[in-house]
């Protein structure tokens, strides 16, 4: 194998590497501790096929414990 095919077959696994690492880190939930609401948030991260951010999705649920 030449010089070019194995930077060109790294790449690729890397470019592979980062998608993976970033749609198994896409969920995060965050909680507010006040005791009558919590906050779900859950970020997704949009990636090109060298991993590069190009779009980011947020969304948030409010709960509400209070059935007033």
């Amino acid at each position: 194998m030449n010089r070019k095919s194995i930077i060109e077959r790294i790449m690729a696994v890397a470019a592979a590497s980062a998608v993976a690492v970033s749609m198994s880190c896409a969920p995060v939930l965050a909680s507010v501790q006040s005791g009558i609401a919590d906050k779900e948030e859950t970020v997704y991260v949009i990636t090109d096929s060298t991993g590069k951010e190009t779009e980011k999705i947020v969304s948030d649920h409010l709960i509400n414990h209070n059935k007033d």
